[in-house]
C-alpha cells in the first residue's frame, strides 16, 4: 500500500500477530516506535527518504507493538505485508488511546520519552 499521512494523524500502537510488515519512506519524516507488552518504549528509528541520508526502510517483526510519530507535514510511505488483511490478526495496545480519540492519541505520543540519538 502507498500511504499518505498528515502530521496530525494518529495511529494507535498495535501489533500484528502472525505477519511481518515493511516500511519504506518515500517522502517526509517519522519515528517508528517499538514498545514492550506494558507500553514502555523499547526502541525507535528516525526514518527519512534515502535521498535525505536517513534510515528509509524497516522490517517490522511480527508480535511487536509499534506506531509511527509523524515529524513532517506529510509522510508518504510504502507498507508491504502478506495479505489479505484480517483485523482479527492485529491487536491494538490497551494502554494507548483509541484512534477515535485522536487528540488524546497525539497527546500520548507527545508524552513519550524517546531516547536522544
Amino acid at each position: 500500500m502507498l500511504i499518505v499521512m498528515h502530521r496530525d494523524s494518529y495511529v494507535r500502537p498495535h501489533r500484528h500477530l502472525a505477519k511481518v510488515e515493511t516500511l519504506g519512506i518515500v517522502e517526509g519524516a517519522c519515528d517508528a516506535v517499538l514498545f514492550d507488552e506494558t507500553g514502555r518504549v523499547t526502541d525507535f528509528l528516525a526514518m527519512t527518504p534515502v535521498a535525505d541520508g536517513g534510515s528509509f526502510f524497516y522490517r517490522m517483526p511480527s508480535g511487536l507493538f509499534h506506531t509511527l510519530i509523524f515529524r513532517s507535514e506529510w509522510l508518504v510511505y510504502l507498507e508491504t505485508t502478506i495479505g489479505p488483511f484480517d483485523r482479527s490478526k492485529t491487536e491494538a495496545a490497551s494502554w494507548a488511546p483509541p484512534e477515535t480519540d485522536a487528540d488524546a492519541g497525539r497527546a500520548y505520543l507527545a508524552s513519550l520519552a524517546l531516547p536522544v540519538r
